[in-house]
């Protein structure tokens, strides 16, 4: 554990630049994933379902993020996930057909999973705890500062090499992000977290507590879309006017 005195002035670089840099590789992609979709013959559909993947790629990447993390180490794990974004950026530049771009798109989800879970666990382990609301919000804020300066970025790039350029800009940008986490140092290990009953908390256990609430969830919000479809409908066809 990092002592008490240490400031954020000083954690600033090898802390926050990481998630700028990569921040900025990700708003390069999001505006182009899919128009790359379209030129590859998707349907709108299709392009919509291929940007959704990244999404689901997170969802489906949240769980063993934790496991490899606490397993592995937040450092190493983020280091493991720039490794694998760098493939998928790369697979995503390169890719002949629809299917190919989607699975790229949703590796992509998966590391950024692994991305978001790590960093805020390994600030959560580096700075004391007076300074943790302050740290973590501003991570936060590092994050999308990234983001919004990514199409900014981008958009020379595809202007002059079209739309696979954005990947590579971002390939640029996990590379330097790479390069930032060399200079994070390792922290200790707090004592791993014990369930109820003493044993240790396995993804399993986890699954299956959570399971069910999540598919009574589910199981809701499709039956709501479904009553609430007819309604929407009338309102289109209606015109604004009637709309309240």
């Amino acid at each position: 554990m990092s002592a008490p005195g240490v400031g954020l002035t000083r954690q600033l670089l090898p802390i926050y630049l990481p998630s700028v840099l990569y921040g900025v590789g990700q708003g390069a992609i999001i505006p182009v994933l899919a128009l790359s979709a379209r030129a590859l013959g998707a349907s709108l559909g299709v392009a919509g379902l291929v940007v959704a993947m990244a999404g689901l790629g997170q969802i489906a990447g949240d769980l063993p993020a934790g496991q490899l993390a606490a397993r592995y180490g937040e450092r190493r794990a983020m280091l493991a996930a720039t490794a694998v974004s760098v493939l998928a950026l790369v697979a995503c530049a390169l890719a002949g057909s629809v299917l190919a771009l989607g699975a790229a798109v949703f590796c992509l989800g998966l590391t950024g999973a692994v991305w978001g879970l790590a960093r805020q666990a390994y600030l959560t382990e580096a700075v004391p705890v007076s300074m943790r609301a302050r740290a973590l919000s501003t991570l936060g804020g590092s994050h999308r500062i990234g983001m919004f300066a990514g199409p900014f970025l981008g958009a020379p790039a595809i202007d002059r090499w079209g739309i696979a350029a954005a990947y590579w800009v971002h390939v640029v940008a996990a590379g330097l992000a790479c390069v930032a986490l060399l200079a994070l140092p390792e922290v200790d290990r707090r004592a791993p977290a014990t369930a109820a009953g003493g044993g240790s908390t396995t993804l399993r256990a986890v699954v299956r507590a959570h399971l069910p609430a999540c598919c009574a969830r589910w199981a809701w919000v499709c039956c709501s879309s479904r009553r609430c479809a007819p309604r929407v409908r009338s309102w289109c066809r209606c015109g604004p006017s009637t709309w309240g």
